[in-house]
């Protein structure tokens, strides 16, 4: 006994619907390759680059040029050299500024005196460490580094560190009594007035090509 004849039809217009759809889902990817799941890789033309963990390892070198300057002693070194393994392994933190407070304290307890030659050095590194941890703070240790980079933070570091070497160089001879106070007041605004002119040209301005889109070659 036959059944109803909806039942014939309904089935008779599937079986063509279904054969549609399976080919519709085969075609599908060879329709739209943008689909298929792939990764596509990216290479940039970059000249000569310094390893990231080269550039880390020089915040160590950094931290122990510092301490040893201050007029650190064996104990204080090797104190000094673990605080520097904080930078090396976290630069964005609060490590570089933890060394630059060790250095400080190095620097007022050691026997010598505060003013001694070795003070100019120990600033000179604490400076620099600073401004390379803050270079690679955001990077991890896979980063490379192009030297052109490095300049850019030269250029900012040297302009300052010569202005501040001479805050240095005035407050050791305050301290030996070689200069009468006085003269503090105009020598600090004429420091600042320089320091002024020669440093805002440089920290305002944009880096040579910061404007142009990078062309990657695929």
């Amino acid at each position: 006994m036959s059944g109803p004849p909806g039942t014939v039809v309904g089935r008779s217009r599937l079986g063509p619907l279904r054969e549609r759809v399976v080919e519709l889902a085969r075609s599908t990817p060879r329709a739209l390759p943008s689909l298929r799941p792939r990764r596509r890789r990216v290479q940039l033309g970059l000249g000569p680059t310094l390893p990231g963990w080269l550039l880390r390892g020089l915040l160590l070198v950094l931290t122990g040029v510092a301490v040893t300057a201050a007029g650190a002693g064996t104990t204080l070194l090797w104190i000094g050299l673990l605080l520097g393994l904080g930078p090396v392994v976290r630069p964005r933190g609060a490590w570089p500024v933890a060394v630059v407070g060790f250095v400080a304290f190095v620097q007022l307890t050691a026997g010598d005196g505060a003013w001694r030659p070795g003070a100019f050095v120990a600033l000179a590194a604490s400076h620099l460490l600073v401004q390379l941890a803050a270079l690679l703070g955001p990077f991890g240790w896979s980063v490379r580094v192009e030297p052109a980079v490095l300049l850019v933070l030269l250029r900012r570091y040297l302009p300052v560190q010569a202005a501040t070497q001479l805050v240095a160089l005035l407050g050791a001879v305050v301290a030996q009594g070689r200069v009468q106070v006085w003269w503090l007041a105009p020598l600090a605004a004429l420091a600042v007035g320089a320091l002024v002119v020669v440093l805002a040209p440089r920290l305002t301005a944009r880096p040579r090509g910061a404007d142009a889109t990078p062309r990657p070659t695929v």
